[in-house]
């Protein structure tokens, strides 16, 4: 079950899933990639800005009895107790910051409830799961200070697939070409959803004055998101047009 549809990690999960030999199920509001390996049960959700908030009440009109577990991360609070599997919850952060980020600072109210609304979900999520798996120690920390027994609680941490990213796989300069920037360059880069939690306004504050005081240093943004004109717009007040590219999700 995923809030957001058939996004990255859910997308990863369920094909390591499959290649183990598990069936796996996912249920979305959103069609699944091309290629998927592994079925969708598409959520019928009015596409609108309180689609987040529709889709969980949707679920509970959802058959889960069938499953032997079920994995989610955040919308299965509202799934109805009586006959449901085990489910497990990762818990990637918190909504807090998100609401903080896009509600304050971004002054929109609309999204400070909003995210206040899934910030309260989440808990009610976490204190319901069967077993809670935490990103980091520190989410751990917060998790358990919050009421969850420690005994449910599982730290995995973040991870890439090794493999997919070889270097003997690549070709020396072939993304310095690619995105235009000199053999020479010092390339600095960051990766991410461009989204103001993420700290990229941060990220470019504090590496302008590297770059003035060297002609080398070049900037890549790897990643696309509701900040991305924002970014673009503190490039040029920060003097550093043409020396930052926003390479887009890559």
């Amino acid at each position: 079950v995923s809030r957001g549809g058939v996004g990255y990690f859910t997308d990863g999960l369920a094909r390591a899933l499959m290649a183990r030999g598990h069936h796996v199920t996912v249920f979305s509001q959103d069609p699944p990639p091309a290629g998927a390996p592994y079925q969708v049960n598409r959520v019928a959700v009015r596409a609108d800005r309180w689609a987040p908030i529709r889709f969980p009440f949707a679920l509970r009109r959802c058959d889960f009895s069938r499953f032997d577990v079920i994995h989610a991360q955040g919308d299965d609070q509202w799934l109805p107790r009586r006959g449901r599997p085990p489910v497990v919850r990762t818990m990637h952060g918190t909504s807090l910051a998100e609401a903080w980020f896009n509600g304050v600072v971004g002054g929109s109210p609309q999204r400070l409830l909003m995210h206040l609304w899934f910030y309260v979900s989440e808990w009610i999520a976490a204190l319901r799961a069967t077993v809670l798996v935490a990103v980091s120690a520190e989410t751990r920390a917060r998790v358990e200070a919050a009421g969850v027994p420690a005994s449910r609680i599982v730290v995995i941490h973040n991870a890439i697939v090794a493999k997919n990213y070889r270097a003997e796989d690549f070709t020396p300069g072939a993304f310095r070409a690619q995105i235009g920037v000199a053999a020479d360059a010092i390339v600095i880069g960051n990766i991410g959803r461009l989204s103001p939690e993420k700290g990229q306004r941060d990220f470019l504050l504090g590496v302008a004055p590297i770059a003035r005081q060297d002609a080398r240093v070049h900037l890549v943004f790897a990643g696309h998101g509701p900040d991305a004109l924002a970014l673009q717009g503190l490039v040029d007040d920060l003097g550093l047009t043409g020396r930052v590219t926003f390479a887009g999700h890559m």
